[in-house]
């Protein structure tokens, strides 16, 4: 790992001591050597206002004193240690927390924190950031005199070091990050430098098929870009370090994010949308706004039947879901083979929609009007999740009926019984064959030796002939 590529490219240093050579703070040394490394510096006197936090999503890395109020001055030739009052500290320390926490809302930006005290984990957590979300976040808190060694050579890079190896996320994303950007300009750079008619021409071809032009130029740019990335080198050892505390929550956030995306407009209907239905209410009418008690619906219909040309009617086809409970989830879930037993008439897929999961049933399908339902479309199963579900639907479609065996036919787990002691159970039945199996051959071998010495038989194993 070269934790100085990792982190290459433009910083920001926020500090009020930034120019102040008199007291000579330690931030002028770090400023200094980060210098020295080429990285190029942006430097605030103070924390810079939202407007100016939304534009700092592209930098490397962002330096924040703690204390953003005088500490020290010159008296008489000497530096001395000033009394601030407790309410300018309250504010500083409130300050703080609050830029931190825009920061962590509207970036992905690692936050450096350096200061001269020792309780500023401790301020964030009073104002307002819980221990797990500080933990879990790319924010690295060091007392400046701890990033110089006795001998007053800065090891910034060094601590750094020490600590991306303690978040496997930050290096992961750090290391796809260098990758993505590498294939992105070689992208710009070709497309800006080529024709530059290009996206009028795939503009123009996604209207004449009446679809979303505007999705047909992005599709294009982000396949571009996925052709240029090489397969990424992560180091195995700092990735698996990390796995003792893993957070149940985020790991479904992440799994969520890889299988479903948020759909904010009401444009054209798409394989994979999913439509959620509100719980069932009655006016006071007596009407009931969903009496099947409806919890979530997907649509199989393909893509290019959905678009939906002037004067046509614009239907889906919707088949429907319901929450996997948590024993239904250990019940179907093949440890084995890390995932779900599915039935032939359904398909599960998760997790999507509020870091659950969903089993849809195929014997039910519904052709609905795109434009009744599109208010209650909230997000999109994306590939290969989406094909899973379709080619399991296919499939039912075409089977050919089956007859029923009876129970009595065949092993069946009796009711209360758990499935861990049919398993267990018929591992057991598994080893006492193979058992049965090793004797049975022990007792061959036993009689074919017995024939061998009877008959004195002699295998003798000639060479071929040479011409």
């Amino acid at each position: 790992m070269d934790i100085k590529k990792l982190f290459s490219g433009v910083g920001v240093v926020i500090d009020d001591m930034l120019d102040d050579v008199e007291v000579n703070d330690k931030i002028l040394d770090i400023v200094s050597s980060l210098e020295e490394a080429k990285m190029p510096l942006v430097k605030y006197k103070s924390l810079p206002d939202y407007a100016t936090v939304c534009n700092l999503r592209e930098v490397s890395f962002i330096l924040l004193d703690w204390q953003l109020y005088r500490t020290l001055s010159i008296i008489d030739g000497q530096v001395v240690t000033l009394k601030v009052a407790d309410n300018v500290i309250i504010n500083n320390n409130r300050a703080n927390t609050s830029f931190v926490r825009k920061l962590l809302s509207e970036t992905s930006v690692p936050i450096f924190i350096f200061s001269n005290k020792d309780d500023v984990k401790d301020s964030l957590i009073d104002n307002g950031i819980s221990e797990r979300k500080l933990n879990s976040s790319p924010v690295f808190i060091k007392k400046k005199e701890e990033l110089f060694n006795e001998a007053g050579t800065f090891r910034l890079f060094e601590e750094l070091e020490e600590w991306v190896r303690s978040k496997s996320a930050v290096y992961v994303l750090k290391e796809w990050l260098l990758a993505f950007n590498t294939a992105k300009e070689g992208l710009l750079n070709d497309f800006s430098q080529g024709s530059q008619y290009w996206p009028g021409i795939i503009w123009d071809s996604a209207n004449a098929d009446s679809v979303n032009a505007a999705d047909e130029v992005s599709s294009l740019m982000m396949q571009n870009i996925a052709s240029r990335m090489t397969p990424v080198e992560f180091d195995a050892a700092i990735i698996k370090s990390n796995t003792d505390d893993a957070d149940k929550e985020a790991l479904l956030k992440v799994l969520q994010a890889q299988r479903y995306m948020r759909v904010e407009n009401d444009a054209m209907a798409v394989v994979g949308d999913v439509y959620v239905f509100e719980p069932d209410k009655v006016d006071g009418q007596g009407m009931h706004s969903n009496p099947d008690n409806k919890e979530i619906a997907i649509n199989i219909r393909p893509t290019c039947d959905c678009v939906f040309r002037e004067g046509a009617p614009s239907y889906i086809y919707l088949i429907y879901g319901r929450k996997l409970t948590e024993g239904a989830q250990k019940d179907k879930f093949l440890s084995k083979y890390h995932k779900f037993e599915e039935l032939d008439v359904e398909a599960i897929v998760g997790p999507i929609v509020d870091n659950s999961y969903y089993s849809f049933k195929f014997k039910d399908i519904e052709i609905v009007d795109f434009r009744s339902y599109k208010h209650l479309r909230q997000g999109r199963v994306v590939e290969p999740f989406i094909s899973h579900i379709t080619e399991r639907y296919s499939l039912y479609i075409q089977r050919h009926a089956l007859p029923s065996l009876p129970e009595s036919a065949v092993c069946v787990k009796v009711p209360g019984e758990k499935l861990k002691d049919v398993q267990i159970k018929a591992l057991q039945e598994e080893n006492e064959q193979l058992k049965n199996a090793i004797s049975n051959l022990k007792d061959n071998r036993d009689i074919i030796e017995r024939k061998r010495k009877s008959l004195n038989v002699r295998v003798k194993c000639k060479s071929r002939k040479r011409r």
